[in-house]
């Protein structure tokens, strides 16, 4: 900053201080200096900014009017302050929010002092703080995991072992996979808290302490959790979208996706809002703000980093960013626009997920959910099969745990039934895939009618009932076999 421009901030203060205690008007001082009304003005706006002058009502004939606030008599008595002014450096004094005049609420002016708050009064970071707290309690839960499993060293790096996936799937890890087959949609949002490796999460937590709480005092701490939990969520939906065929086991884990959001609505507040920050400010800002978006495109080029992850979730944050700023600063339709508006991304991100998955998808998933129906349900059967069926009928708590268990067994076998033989797909393979997988679940659904016949009749299983259970159960593993070789279960 120039020396002269300098020299004009004290100038100026001391101008409003020998007006006082009546405002003190730049048009009058302009007309009597021949000084540039534009430089006044910018001056009195950085002055403003730090909280040193505030504004007066509009006075007909004078204009606008300045008076020194206590923030401003505390530099000028002192000489420290007034050194750190004349050298360009900020002078750093905690304000109260200036609260606008009757005549200027709800309008440009209103928002020009909140959008400036930011800059003067940083808000108390506590949905930061809640953010840490959870991504480092996650992690520290994974590692007491690991270290029951003895895989503590492996799970503090970046390690791909098997044991240290598992607790990462356990944790909430995301994969198309967990998603689209087995119905585990929470996983769009989980990943967001598990990270691979002790470094990861520092990196990523550093960030987050570091940006988030200028960013939650720019948003306020709800508008700020939402952006986060919507771009973690839209990162997830664009992994689940690029990572299909060979790639969709591939497990993602960590806040990446989340933290480029919250870059990107950092980035659209100050661009939204440059009119109110002044042109070198937010055009200083703007340019920090993609030296960080460059080293994260850096980044996801690394391997095992998704790439889709970052940009998905950058992408979402800047775009709810700009119905935010209508519900942050709006009123009436305005604001209820904005609230819509950021509804409809996660909303959006979710379905393109859903239109997505396709009918091999959906045979896999009606397959592995009858297999998993029959794993549970054979297991509380288990008396049955093993020689004591008399006294199990001898229980009439286990006889109704198992005729509800097979009754729920038969619903979910024919809800899967009806999934199938809605498909109406061309594709050959899928044409014979969605057969096999019917003769699946009907073998297995004449296995639970035999078997709720015979709960019905409490009798034990003869041999001639055993012999078609066993049939029954053979059929259905040879379909078993058939899938698991098909073209449906190799894509």
């Amino acid at each position: 900053m120039a020396e002269s421009s300098n020299e004009l901030l004290e100038i100026l203060l001391r101008e409003c201080q020998a007006a006082a205690p009546q405002p003190w008007y730049p048009s009058i001082y302009v007309k009597e200096t021949g000084l540039n009304r534009g430089m006044i003005d910018a001056e009195l706006d950085r002055l403003r900014m730090s909280g040193l002058l505030r504004l007066t009502d509009w006075v007909q004939g004078n204009g606008q009017g300045y008076v020194l606030t206590p923030e401003g008599h505390q530099v000028l008595q002192s000489p420290r302050l007034l050194r750190q002014l004349r050298e360009g450096r900020p002078v750093t004094l905690r304000v109260e929010p200036i609260e606008a005049p009757p005549m200027f609420r709800d309008s440009p002016w209103d928002r020009g002092e909140a959008v400036r708050a930011v800059l003067i009064n940083p808000a108390k970071p506590r949905a930061t703080l809640a953010l840490l707290f959870v991504n480092i309690l996650v992690f520290l839960i994974g590692l007491s995991m690991a270290m029951d499993k003895g895989v503590s060293g492996e799970y503090l790096g970046f390690s791909a072992d098997p044991q240290v996936l598992s607790i990462q799937a356990s944790l909430g890890s995301l994969n198309r996979v967990q998603v689209v087959q087995r119905d585990q949609w929470w996983r769009l949002i989980s990943y967001c808290f598990v990270h691979g490796g002790l470094l990861h999460l520092l990196m990523n937590m550093y960030f987050l302490y570091v940006v988030g709480p200028m960013v939650e005092t720019m948003w306020g701490s709800v508008r700020y959790l939402l952006l986060y939990l919507i771009s973690g969520l839209a990162g997830g939906c664009g992994v689940v979208l690029a990572n299909q065929g060979p790639r969709e086991l591939q497990n993602i884990v960590g806040a990446s996706g989340a933290l480029c959001g919250i870059l990107a609505s950092m980035g659209m507040w100050v661009y939204l809002n440059r009119q109110f920050l002044g042109s070198e400010l937010s055009s200083r800002w703007l340019r920090g703000i993609m030296t960080n978006v460059l080293l994260i495109v850096l980044i996801s080029m690394l391997p095992r980093v998704s790439a889709m992850g970052h940009f998905a979730g950058g992408a979402a944050g800047a775009i709810v960013a700009v119905p935010l700023v209508f519900q942050r600063f709006g009123h009436g339709l305005a604001r209820m626009l904005g609230t819509i508006g950021v509804a409809v991304v996660p909303i959006v991100c979710v379905g393109a997920v859903f239109a997505s998955i396709r009918d091999e998808d959906r045979i896999r998933t009606e397959v592995r959910t009858t297999l998993e129906t029959v794993k549970h349900t054979m297991s509380v059967l288990e008396p049955l099969f093993d020689g004591k069926a008399k006294q199990w009928f001898r229980d009439q708590a286990k006889v109704e745990r198992g005729a509800r268990e097979v009754q729920d067994a038969r619903t979910q076998l024919a809800a899967s039934a009806n999934v199938l033989r809605n498909l109406h797909n061309g594709d050959v393979d899928v044409q014979k895939g969605a057969e096999w997988a019917l003769g699946l679940i009907d073998s297995w659904a004449a296995f639970f009618e035999a078997i709720d016949r015979l709960i019905a009749a409490k009798t034990p299983i003869s041999d001639q009932d055993y012999a078609n259970l066993i049939r029954d159960s053979d059929r259905a593993k040879d379909f078993q076999r058939k899938l698991e070789g098909s073209v449906i279960f190799a894509r």
